[in-house]
């Protein structure tokens, strides 16, 4: 019996380690989109393709162009659910929808990048 109460206590434990709040959903999205921004503009710093020396890193303006757009939907978001969650006066059901938009958005931004990197756009 004793040995079942432990793993119920464990279970439980670690099902509260795994909840986040909001708040703490938007921060780790906001400290993922900056290093997505970082990684993109480390590609968009790169010799244009066609222009570079052979066997070396170069950018397509194409993937640029997506980079862009993608970064100018994945920030506002982001700042809308900073927004929500920081307020106060939304209820946590808004703020998740909120920070669950920032997330696809962020993610839609990565993507992009990983296509940039040479994966599946």
């Amino acid at each position: 019996m004793k040995k079942y109460l432990v793993v119920l206590a464990i279970l439980v434990l670690a099902g509260c380690a795994a909840t986040q709040r909001p708040d703490q959903m938007v921060f780790q999205a906001k400290a993922g989109y900056a290093v997505t921004l970082s990684q993109a503009v480390t590609y968009k710093e790169l010799p244009e393709c066609g222009r570079e020396l052979p066997g070396t890193l170069c950018s397509k303006p194409e993937i640029i162009k997506q980079l862009q757009l993608a970064q100018a939907t994945a920030k506002p978001g982001l700042d809308a659910a900073e927004a929500a969650v920081r307020g106060g006066s939304m209820s946590k059901d808004i703020q998740l929808m909120a920070v669950r938009a920032a997330q696809a958005a962020l993610a839609a931004f990565e993507k992009v990048l990983e296509g940039a990197k040479g994966g599946s756009p």
